[in-house]
């Protein structure tokens, strides 16, 4: 039996389109998936049995990433049940499942590496420039040497140098200390 699989995507936020191509693809089930994409990802039931087969409409109205897409295959895989997507033409069957899901594999791990490279390679290029990553620093050099003289007054605390600053104590003592 096909089981169409279908939820919220950006170009088909009633999911109409979906709904029609698995129509017409020949889904005698469709099991509409609850959060949109964005928000935290929701891994499908795969509410599959062995001889049945997994339909959508596009691979991203199944799962967000590669990494999710495995997964689910996986356990399709394990039902003994095949997956189509329809619109990159993308089948999974019994026969081929173990060689799909060995390329899908070593195509995440090749993505995650590539994608680590960068970002190091990246944050080595700003920081050669000059640039330091995170959040703006709340108090600046002045400021700090301005609160230093301030502490070295008898008495003026940590709380009201802090509060002069608009700033919590915490954040006062992490600048004093660097």
């Amino acid at each position: 039996m096909l089981i169409g699989y279908s939820r919220f995507v950006e170009d088909d936020k009633t999911q109409r389109k979906q709904t029609k191509a698995l129509q017409a693809a020949g889904c005698k089930k469709i099991i509409k998936g609850k959060k949109p994409n964005g928000e935290k990802s929701e891994i499908p039931p795969v509410d599959v049995k062995k001889g049945d087969t997994l339909v959508v409409w596009r691979l991203d109205c199944l799962t967000n990433t590669l990494k999710e897409l495995i997964e689910v295959l996986s356990e399709i895989n394990t039902r003994k049940a095949g997956f189509t997507s329809l619109s990159e033409d993308f089948s999974v069957t019994t026969r081929n499942a173990g060689a799909m899901l060995a390329t899908l594999s070593t195509i995440s791990d090749f993505q995650s590496s590539y994608i680590r490279q960068r970002t190091i390679h990246g944050l080595r290029v700003a920081k050669a420039q000059g640039r330091v990553g995170g959040r703006p620093r709340k108090l600046g050099p002045v400021q700090i040497k301005k609160a230093k003289a301030m502490l070295k007054k008898a008495n003026v605390t940590k709380s009201q140098v802090a509060s002069h600053f608009g700033v919590c104590r915490a954040t006062l003592n992490q600048a004093l200390t660097l």
